[in-house]
Parts: C-alpha cells; sequence; structure tokens
C-alpha cells in the first residue's frame, strides 16, 4: 500500500522521525502525516486562562473562610451578648432596635460546641480551597482531579438546597460549580491529547 504525499528522505532521517499515516476514505489511500515538531506542539506549561481564574476563585474562597474561622474562634471565648451590646453601642444603634433584639434573643441559643465545630469546618474548607487554588496555579495534574472530586461531591447538595430554599445567589453558585467541573475535564482531556500528540 502507497502513502500519497510521502516524499523521499535520507535513511537516517526515516529513522529518526516516524511518520503518522491516517487511512483517507475519499481516495482509499493512506497518507502520511508529517510529526508535529516541538515548534507546533503546544506548551503544556502554560497556564491557561480558565485555569487561573478557577485558581483566583478557590484562593479567594480560601482566604473568605479563613478570616470567618478566625472570627468564629474569637467569638467563642467571648460573651456574644456583650459583644452584640458593644457593638451596637459603637455604630448607636437603638437599644429597643426590633433586629437589635432578635439577635440577641438568637444569641442567647447559640451553642458554643457548635461554633467550635463551625470554626474547625472552615478551617478545613479553607486549607482545601487553598491547596486546590495553588495547585491549580501552578499547573498541577493532581490538583485539577481534587478540584473536579470536591466539587463535584457538592453539586448533588447544592441541587437539593436549591429545590428547597431557591435563591438567585445558590442558582448562580450551582452553575458556577458546573461550570468549573465541565472545564477542568474538557482541560484535562485537551492536554491528554496533546500529549499522545507530541510523544508520536
Amino acid at each position: 500500500m502507497v502513502c500519497v504525499g510521502a516524499s523521499v528522505q535520507p535513511a537516517s532521517t526515516t529513522k529518526s522521525r516516524r511518520r503518522q499515516t491516517r487511512f483517507s476514505k475519499h481516495t482509499g489511500t493512506l497518507q502520511c502525516l508529517s510529526p508535529m515538531t516541538p515548534a507546533q506542539a503546544p506548551d503544556l506549561r502554560k497556564r491557561p486562562r480558565g485555569l487561573l481564574l478557577i485558581a483566583a476563585f478557590k484562593l479567594l474562597k480560601g482566604f473568605s473562610l479563613l478570616c470567618v474561622g478566625i472570627a468564629v474562634h474569637m467569638l467563642v471565648k467571648r460573651d456574644l451578648i456583650q459583644e452584640a451590646q458593644r457593638w451596637a453601642d459603637l455604630f448607636r444603634i437603638d437599644p429597643h432596635n426590633h433586629y437589635l433584639n432578635t439577635l440577641i434573643e438568637k444569641l442567647t441559643t447559640v451553642d458554643r460546641n457548635k461554633l467550635r465545630e463551625l470554626s474547625l469546618g472552615t478551617f478545613v474548607y479553607s486549607t482545601l480551597f487553598f491547596t486546590e487554588g495553588i495547585g491549580l496555579a501552578l499547573r498541577k495534574r493532581w490538583a485539577e482531579f481534587l478540584t473536579i472530586v470536591s466539587t463535584a461531591g457538592l453539586i448533588p447538595f447544592e441541587f437539593y438546597v436549591l429545590y428547597n430554599h431557591p435563591t438567585f445567589t445558590r442558582a448562580f453558585l450551582l452553575l458556577v460549580n458546573i461550570g468549573v467541573v465541565a472545564y477542568l475535564i474538557f482541560e484535562i482531556r485537551r492536554a491528554t491529547q496533546i500529549k499522545h500528540a507530541s510523544d508520536v
């Protein structure tokens, strides 16, 4: 069977550079494809903007949860009612304000053990988001898989919460997480195809 479009090359060049063949349905012949040169092959070390955007989003979430965790941890050791009254005095809020009194009533039922659990949970998730963000920024494959698993695992729960308590913010965050998972899967497949093509 003859390769169409093949040019005669020295034996040394033929041995060092293998040609990839493709069967053409139109002509019924094999067509020789020139191997991808290093200049033509995309650089896998380049960081796509989508990955950098997701990394920045993860780092922002990690920093936000870190601040929340520190604030909750500090509140555990203080009298919540006195803190609420102190802030009300600082901002000159009327002591008879309905919302202030409602807040104070709810603070009386707050369990400090739950606050400690909330603080610990925010620190754990903050560490996870920081890990994902730094790994994605450094273009690490394990970070892409970790982000896919952790984000996709929360999507069913987000669907459930959105169904029972629909809000625009919850719907937007759900769409963002679905988009993140879809993009990372696409990026992993694209990088794998490019790597296989460059190895031929």
